[in-house]
This record gives C-alpha cells, sequence and structure tokens, in this order.
C-alpha cells in the first residue's frame, strides 16, 4: 500500500464489525425455529417444484413411478414442454420493459429523468434486465422466485454498485403466510448460498480467522435439502452461507409541520435537533416506532453478524416474481405453480403414446416368406435392392411370398397428434404464438391470433410488471441511500436536482412505471419524441436529432444544418425577388 493510502474501514465503518456483539441473543436458535414451523408447508411445493424442474429439463421418466401407466419399456424422451415454455420465456426477452420514474401531479420532471438515468445506468452495469428475465424464467417454471438485490463493494469501495441475482425456491425458506408482492407482510426471510471461504472472507475481512476455524471440507446439515449441492457432500473448501432477515421496529424521529401536518424523518443528534428547534419554535418533533428489516448472517449455523440492514433501508432486498399465486389454496403443493404444472400429465402420456407407436411399428412383420427347401441358395432369402435375382427350385415358384408391413389404423397416430396440441393448450400457448400455424394467413389475422393467445398468459406478464416496479422502487431507495452524489453527477452527466435526495419524491412526486427498453435512455427519450413528432406534435427536429444514437451522427447532424441553412438562404433571396417585384 502506497504512503497515505486508506482503507475503506477507514473512510466507511464496517457495520458487520460494529453491530456484532457476541451472546447478544440466541438469533440461530430462532432462525431454526422459523425454518422448521414454516418447513412442513413448504415441504409440499419443493417437491412438486422439483419434479417440474425436471420434467422441463427433459428428465421425465422421473415421472413413470408416479402415473398409474408405468411403462417398462420406455426408453425415449419427446420433450414438447421445453420448446413451449421457452416460447413464453422468449416473448418476454424480446419485449422487455425499462423501469422509468415518472412524474406525477406537477412535480419536477427534471428530477424524474434524473432518477430514470440513475437506475438506468446501474441496471446496465449490472445486467439486471437479464436477472429479471431470469427470475420470470424460474417462475414459469416452478411458480416463485426472488430477485436478491445488494451493493457490492469490490470495485466501488465507498459507494458501491448495485447488484441482483436471481434465487430459485429451493434457496429460499420464507414465512408460509406472506400476501403482499412487496413482502410488507412477511415475517422472516431465509436463503443460502454454497460459498468458497476466500469469498466469504472477502465479505467481512476482519473475521477472516473466525471464518478459517470453520469446516469446509463437507459440511451438511438438513435445511434447504432440495438444493443441487446438497446431493453432493464433496465440496471441499465452500461454506454455508445464509442471511437471514427478520422484521423488527426501530425508533424513528420525524419533524412535523404543525399547519399542514406534513412529516419528515431526520438523522440528527441531539444537539442538532435542539438547533433545529431554537431556529424554528414552531414544528414538533416525534419519536415514533416503524417497521423495519434486520439482517443476520449465519455461516455453518454459526452466528457472525445480527444486526441492522446494511443496506440503510427499511424493506427486505427481495422482491418476488410468481406465475400463479392462489392465496386461498391451504395445500402448498398447489399455491405457486408455474406453466409446466399444468403439462406435466400431457407431457407423460405423449411420451408414453409415442414410444406405443414405436413398439407397435417394431412388431409389425415385414420381410420374405419362404417355404422350406424352395432356394438354390438359402443366401437368396435376405437379398433386397433393385436389379437382385432369387433362384428357386422347379416347381417352386409360389414358395417365396413378399410379405409387406400391417396397415396402422390412422386413429393411433391421431391421438398422439392431439396430446402434443393438449400440452401447447394447457400451457396457454395457442401454434400461432409458436410459429406454427398451418394456414397462410399473415398481417391482421395472425396479430389477432397471437393476440388471443396473449390473454391467456395475461397474468404471468402483469404478475411480472408488478415485480419489475417493486424491484425498481427498491432499487431507487437503495440508490438513493448508498451512492454519493459524486457518483449520482458521474452516471448522469448534470448536477442533481435538490429533490433527488428528498425520500419523499419517489412517495409523492413520482411514481415506477415501464417503458419501452432501449439500450440508453437517450434512445429512450428519442423513441418517446419521434413517437410525439410523428402524431404531429410540433417537436424541433433538432431535439429529435440531440438524442439520436447513430454512426457519425456529428457529420449527419452538420450536413443536415448545412442543408438547412442553404433552404433559408433561398428562402431569404425568394423573398426579396418577391418585394423587389411588387415594388416594380
Amino acid at each position: 500500500m502506497t504512503s497515505g493510502a486508506l482503507e475503506r474501514s477507514q473512510v466507511v465503518p464496517n457495520i458487520y464489525q460494529k453491530y456484532y456483539t457476541d451472546g447478544k441473543r440466541d438469533i440461530v436458535a430462532e432462525a431454526d425455529s422459523r425454518y422448521m414451523q414454516n418447513l412442513s408447508a413448504w415441504q409440499m411445493f419443493f417437491y412438486e417444484q422439483l419434479i417440474d424442474r425436471k420434467v422441463y429439463l427433459g428428465d421425465q421418466r422421473y415421472l413413470n413411478q408416479y402415473s398409474g401407466l408405468s411403462y417398462e419399456h420406455q426408453k425415449y424422451i419427446f420433450n414438447v414442454a421445453m420448446p413451449v415454455l421457452n416460447m413464453v420465456t422468449g416473448r418476454q426477452r424480446q419485449h422487455r420493459k425499462a423501469t422509468q420514474m415518472v412524474a406525477v401531479h406537477g412535480a419536477s420532471d427534471q428530477t424524474a429523468s434524473q432518477s430514470t438515468k440513475a437506475v438506468q445506468s446501474a441496471y446496465y452495469f449490472d445486467d439486471t434486465y437479464n436477472t429479471i428475465s431470469n427470475c420470470f424464467k424460474e417462475s414459469t417454471i416452478t411458480g416463485l422466485s426472488l430477485m436478491h438485490s445488494w451493493i457490492d463493494y469490490r470495485r466501488d469501495p465507498i459507494c458501491g454498485d448495485l447488484r441482483t441475482e436471481c434465487f430459485s425456491a429451493d434457496m429460499v425458506m420464507m414465512d408460509a403466510f406472506w400476501r403482499e408482492m412487496d413482502l410488507s407482510d412477511c415475517q422472516f426471510i431465509r436463503t443460502r448460498k454454497y460459498m468458497h471461504k476466500d469469498a466469504v472472507k472477502k465479505l467481512m475481512p476482519e473475521r477472516a480467522n473466525d471464518i478459517d476455524l470453520l469446516n469446509d471440507q463437507a459440511y451438511f446439515d438438513t435445511k434447504f435439502t432440495f438444493m443441487p449441492q446438497q446431493y453432493n457432500i464433496r465440496r471441499k473448501g465452500f461454506l454455508a452461507y445464509d442471511e437471514y432477515w427478520y422484521l423488527c421496529d426501530r425508533m424513528a424521529t420525524f419533524i412535523v409541520d404543525p399547519d399542514s401536518y406534513e412529516s419528515t424523518e431526520v438523522d440528527l443528534t441531539k444537539e442538532e435537533l435542539s438547533q433545529l428547534k431554537t431556529r424554528f419554535p414552531e414544528i414538533v418533533i416525534v419519536k415514533e416506532k416503524v417497521p423495519t428489516v434486520n439482517l443476520a448472517i449465519i455461516i455453518n449455523n454459526v452466528c457472525f453478524y445480527d444486526g441492522p440492514n446494511p443496506l440503510g433501508v427499511d424493506y427486505y432486498p427481495f422482491t418476488p416474481f410468481v406465475a400463479y399465486h392462489d392465496l386461498a389454496n391451504n395445500n402448498y403443493s398447489f399455491r405457486y405453480q408455474g406453466i409446466i404444472r399444468n403439462i406435466r400429465d400431457p407431457q407423460y402420456l405423449y411420451n408414453y403414446r409415442k414410444q406405443l407407436e414405436m413398439d407397435l411399428l417394431a412388431a409389425q412383420f415385414s420381410g420374405v416368406d419362404v417355404e422350406e427347401d424352395a432356394l438354390i441358395d438359402d443366401n437368396d432369402a435376405f437379398k433386397q435392392g433393385p436389379g437382385k435375382v432369387r433362384f428357386l427350385k422347379k416347381g417352386r415358384l409360389q414358395s417365396l411370398v413378399d410379405k409387406p408391413g400391417a396397415n396402422i389404423n390412422p386413429a393411433n397416430f391421431e391421438v398422439t397428434r392431439l396430446l402434443k396440441e393438449d400440452i401447447q393448450s394447457n400451457a396457454g400457448v395457442t401454434p400461432e404464438l409458436l410459429g406454427q400455424a398451418e394456414d397462410s394467413d399473415v398481417g391482421i389475422t395472425e396479430q389477432l391470433r397471437q393476440g388471443a393467445a396473449l390473454t391467456t398468459l395475461q397474468e404471468l406478464f402483469d404478475n411480472l410488471d408488478l415485480s419489475q416496479r417493486n424491484a425498481g422502487r427498491l432499487h431507487w431507495a437503495l440508490i438513493q441511500k448508498n451512492y454519493t452524489l459524486g457518483k449520482i453527477r458521474r452516471m448522469i452527466q448534470e448536477e442533481p436536482t435538490n429533490e433527488f435526495r428528498d425520500k419523499s419524491f419517489q412517495k409523492y412526486d413520482a411514481v415506477v412505471t415501464d417503458a419501452p427498453l432501449t439500450s440508453t435512455t437517450r434512445q429512450l427519450a428519442y423513441l418517446q419524441k419521434y413517437r410525439l413528432w410523428k402524431d404531429g406534435l410540433p417537436i424541433p427536429v433538432s431535439m429529435l436529432l440531440s438524442d439520436l444514437t447513430i454512426q457519425d451522427k456529428d457529420k449527419m447532424v452538420a450536413a443536415i444544418e448545412q442543408e438547412q441553412k442553404q433552404q433559408a438562404e433561398m428562402q431569404q433571396q425568394q423573398a426579396q425577388l418577391q418585394m423587389e417585384n411588387q415594388k416594380i
């Protein structure tokens, strides 16, 4: 380290070291107790989601033991489930929506625009939209997934970078009775990842010596048993890294305007509050408990941290993605469902029928009936192809008869075809949406058919939009809390407004909405302006060109300006000629 250089811990206090005290409370026992209380409900779902995943991936021989049609000769798998589901997720990837902050009630459009730029910049650095697509795909397979959002300090040791990752259902244990999509009523969430010991020490460098004492050879417990790592005990060097998030309260200080009753939370010391009260004696200072979320980090069943949310917000750092979520169902086997759940039986029957067809064709005799001692050379019975000659003994010409294969009833193949259509229709996907329409209709007719197909999937895409908006609200709060103004200024390439740091801006003055996804916010601005200009709004061409992203833009703009200048000069000359003609 060079002379005068500081470590991050000397600039930003390490929250993990600050709030952890040995023996404060048995948080591990609390986390284990809640895990066991909710396990019986979730266990049924975990079992079903494992089958759903196997069906999607083509491991469908697994279904034989769950059906009454246990077919001993099942050798081949004809996986129709994967392309059907990939059609739905592929359409989402082709028509992704961007997260945008929109001002309401005459609020600052500039602040909303700057917020959108900051969120988009963080998203493109993290590739968040790809994570959203992965979470959507995971939910369509099993019915449920969580997107985890966190701040990564590896590349930016001061204010960090926004990061997201997809958690499949087998990595999560949470309150079995949560209902709100913002997780405001969820009592706890416990997640597990198996991380290498060196990676864990980078997250908590002050506890490196304690982490080295943990067993990293083959740690195994009875939790999260559906994770793939639990099936492989040879995990040398890896630790079970659990995060236990739970609801609790914190004491907050509010400043209240006695005239409008408008309140604002402040984080001030007693001296600062006293000075504020002296300057503005009319204000009212109120202290009240507010709900928040705390975190406990448990590694190999040993607590390494138990304290406030390191992200600095009062929300869970998770966004749930659900496909079909039936809150009234008390059977957790069916409470969360994806597309695969509805096509498991037709997929099994389709494999069953296809194998029967293959066996039926293979069982049919086709060849030659030869009377004994009719051929001069017995090998002639196996001759095939054009121009071949068989030699028979005299008077035995009718002793050799070619036997073609038996005619199979076409209805057998029709049943199999209908089963394949059942898989698509049960998933809510039509041949038009799959690009398999048999007729030649194009244009409006084809679009209407695709629109009708998407109607059956509207719930999936509505749930996706809601999850993306909830993620946008969470990410905006994380950026406001953790990013410095210097970093924001670098991201948006302009000076942030005064409302940028105001927590109430998103609550009262702006909403998170969806917009067409483009590579940059400049392209989004161009697309929106172009649509308005195309509809007849008198938008100057210069504003369109300013947001246009194209190769050799400067040359094109210069050429357009030169042409406009020449046209203006010609119009001026024509006007002068007309004035002279009028004088004459």
